[in-house]
């Protein structure tokens, strides 16, 4: 199946080029016969499932029933993607399903909407251009909290090297944490002998650097240049304060319905699709990716407690609502870790 089919599904479908084959890259697909049960009504698990050939049929609690087919409406929406599940659901005839890691849709999900398309990264930035995207490929972005990602955007600098420059060199104290935006760099590490020895090839999209300013450790090996071209770095202090989560206000649900009693309200920063399939009664749908421009809608005088499924994007919503002056809270754990 072509990747590109999933461009169809919800959430995917909102997602920028690159984050979307990153994620298509993981999905996983599976043949099961009929009458195999998927996953059972109060059931926890960590996959967000597809059908994509066959029938697939939900029953709740009631004894409601509803069927999946693939190619359907329906099948681009994930099926009952609620934790724990609401439902029962079972191959109805043989299936073929998509299954994505819940998980790692959250992490790009979180990326994708916290990445403001109008930050210019680096004080030389060529005018127009978006390189988000390519920021995001580094692995590190795993280790940074949500909130923080803004941040790292506008605090990292370009800086060009000739081919043959070296970038860092081993044995050095180390000062910055570098992500390739253009050209080919290599790394390499004195052997035993005192030859050099090749240890990788990157690109853009790959970084280097971060263990020497994690662990204040001297640089384990040299980076030159292999061709022409343009480096992102940022400096230790930077880099190490950015690895911590911010101070942020947090509400456990029992908390947050009291504050909803005294007259704070429900904002869920999910998709619209996502708000549409389950959300908390009363609540208004601001997605993350659009707060910056739609916070004018909200009122300063509310205390607001935000939502997604997990705590991720309701992170970064309540740093940039902070950051603005409102009052607001973080459901703990999001939906998924309250029935």
């Amino acid at each position: 199946m072509s990747a590109e089919k999933f461009r169809e599904f919800s959430p995917l479908n909102t997602l920028s080029k690159d984050n979307f084959h990153r994620l298509a890259e993981t999905i996983l697909i599976k043949r099961l016969p009929a009458e195999k049960v998927l996953f059972k009504e109060g059931e926890h698990d960590n996959w967000v499932m597809y059908v994509l050939d066959g029938e697939v049929e939900v029953q709740d609690k009631n004894g409601v029933k509803a069927v999946i087919g693939g190619g359907s409406d329906d099948a681009k929406h994930p099926v009952v993607d609620v934790q724990p599940r609401r439902a029962t659901a079972k191959s109805k005839t043989d299936i073929t399903i998509a299954l994505i890691d819940r998980k790692e849709m959250d992490i790009v999900l979180t990326w994708d909407q916290s990445a403001d398309k109008g930050i210019k990264v680096g004080s030389n930035e060529d005018e127009g251009e978006d390189w988000t995207d390519t920021i995001l490929r580094a692995k590190i972005f795993y280790r940074i909290p949500p909130a923080n990602i803004q941040a790292v955007f506008m605090r990292m600098e370009p800086v060009p090297f000739n081919k043959d420059d070296v970038v860092i060199t081993e044995g050095e104290d180390g000062d910055y944490f570098y992500i390739v935006r253009e050209g080919k760099c290599k790394v390499t590490r004195n052997g035993n002998n005192g030859d050099s020895e090749l240890l990788a090839d990157m690109e853009a999209g790959d970084c280097f650097g971060e263990d020497a300013l994690i662990s204040d450790a001297k640089r384990n090996a040299t980076v030159t240049m292999v061709t022409d071209g343009i480096l992102m770095r940022l400096g230790k202090e930077d880099f190490n304060n950015l690895l911590n989560e911010p101070v942020l206000n947090k509400a456990t649900m029992d908390e947050a319905k009291q504050m909803i009693k005294d007259g704070a309200e429900w904002l869920d920063v999910r998709l619209p699709a996502e708000h549409q399939e389950n959300s908390l009664e009363g609540s208004m749908n601001i997605p993350l990716a659009s707060l910056r421009n739609d916070m004018m809608n909200l009122d300063k005088g509310t205390r607001y407690i935000v939502y997604c499924d997990t705590g991720r994007r309701s992170s970064a919503a309540v740093y940039t609502l902070t950051e603005n002056d409102f009052d607001a809270y973080v459901l703990e754990g999001g939906l998924s870790a309250w029935s």
